[in-house]
């Protein structure tokens, strides 16, 4: 057996720990170098020079990359928060449940995921979403009798699109592929703006069937709330006395400078930032405490998605990634279908959109571009696919959404397996077919 094909296999193997330890909820650093001693020691690579060079490389390319931009966003959410910004927004869009007298509770699960995409689309991390309205959602569940285990489709459908498919979001998996791609934040618009179209539409015919079925079984809030219930969460349910025009300015501001003059992704947040100070300065208490949580909550996603590229750096550096790339090249079909295959199963393998976005960009950045494909196009089919496969069980997010939630994979998970992995892969054949119909910008 060759050592090429002796690599390859440890390669696999080490895509499989990957999921494994993913899947138990490992420390994503830790499953990051796991994974990677395994593809050194398979591929017989030298152990120092492998982990000096190749992982350490991919690990500070990417902070290198995208620290700032990450740096930025956490202060913004932060900003965002702290200012009760974010609970004037969700307030008001909440409000407009008492217009629904029929189909109350499709309505809430739609606001709520209204709510949830528009803060991921003017800036604000998702999974800081999650922690900023778990309370809210909860007294509105209850409120309403909405069955509990929708908390995880009004989480997480609309971030599907939000975060991955309309050009010009500040999301994070919309930003990575600029320094791998030279591409920017609009990328494909006509491409992405259809595509979100298009999944939106699959998503509420999905609600809309699903709730239908849980008012004939008689669902309420309980027995999928009863952990939540008696959860200690601070819910400050106050309206802060500002208008909602000015909550919504910094937020408008960040898509305007990052999609009219095109500023780099840093820029434009920390620009924002600055708007958002200016307004909210009389609100702001704790700044002190506000920077360092911010800077906390970017070291972290910074730590976690570069222990992922930094195992693409070592994949690169095996004997075996020739193999690979021989495999993409015999993928069947067209260039389309050979970006969305190879971006979705680097996706599936770290359970993260973000990590396998870094992951198949570092290691296939160069063969993707030379697809004959324009980067900007690989650039939205490789958003598009990297939310498909990412929210498999093993997902890291997934588990940490269930546990702000309280709930369980048996009670919720189909909500996410048909919001963020059957519908968005449904999506990416949409898009692969609009890219052959000669769609490209």
């Amino acid at each position: 057996m060759s050592i090429s094909t002796i690599s390859v296999i440890s390669i696999i193997l080490g895509l499989v720990i990957l999921m494994g330890l993913s899947f138990r909820n490992f420390p994503v650093y830790a499953v990051g170098i796991i994974a990677s001693l395994v593809v050194i020691i398979g591929s017989r690579m030298e152990l120092m020079p492998s982990l000096e060079k190749s992982y350490s490389s991919g690990f500070v390319s990417f902070a290198q990359a995208n620290f700032l931009m990450l740096l930025m966003s956490s202060f913004f959410a932060k900003l965002m928060e702290v200012s009760g910004a974010t609970r004037v927004i969700a307030f008001k869009l909440i409000s407009l449940l008492k217009h629904f007298k029929k189909n109350q509770k499709f309505a809430a699960i739609v606001i709520m995921g209204s709510i949830t995409g528009l803060f991921t689309l003017g800036g604000i991390n998702l999974f800081v979403t999650v922690f900023l309205l778990v309370g809210i959602y909860r007294e509105l569940a209850q409120e309403i009798d909405l069955p509990w285990h929708y908390y995880m489709a009004s989480c997480w459908a609309s971030s599907t699109f939000c975060m991955t498919m309309i050009p010009g979001s500040p999301a994070i998996p919309n930003l990575i592929p600029i320094p791998y791609l030279g591409t920017d934040a609009s990328a494909a618009p006509v491409l992405g703006i259809l595509s979100a179209i298009f999944c939106l539409f699959l998503i509420l015919i999905y609600l809309w069937v699903s709730v239908k079925q849980s008012e004939k079984k008689g669902e309420g809030f309980l027995p999928t709330g009863a952990l939540i219930k008696d959860q200690s969460i601070s819910v400050d349910m106050s309206m802060p006395d500002i208008p909602l025009w000015k909550c919504l300015v910094p937020s408008i501001v960040i898509l305007v400078v990052l999609n009219g003059p095109k500023f780099a992704p840093f820029v434009s947040l920390a620009i924002g930032c600055l708007v958002a100070w200016i307004i909210f300065h009389n609100q702001l208490q704790g700044i002190k405490q506000l920077f360092a949580d911010g800077a906390f909550n970017a070291l972290t996603v910074c730590g976690n998605v570069g222990a992922i590229v930094g195992f693409g750096s070592v994949v690169a550096a095996s004997p075996g990634f020739t193999a690979i790339i021989n495999a993409l090249d015999s993928i069947p079909g067209t260039d389309a279908i050979k970006v969305v295959v190879s971006i979705s199963i680097a996706a599936g393998a770290t359970g993260s959109a973000s990590g396998g976005l870094g992951l198949g960009l570092e290691a296939l950045g160069d063969k993707l571009l030379a697809l004959d494909l324009p980067p900007a196009v690989i650039h939205r089919l490789a958003t598009i696919s990297c939310g498909t496969l990412d929210s498999l069980p093993h997902s890291g997010g997934t588990f940490m959404m269930l546990g702000v939630g309280k709930l369980t994979l048996k009670n919720s998970y189909k909500h996410i397996f048909w919001t963020c992995t059957v519908i968005p892969a449904i999506v990416s054949v949409f898009a692969i077919l609009l890219v052959n119909m000669g769609i490209l910008y």
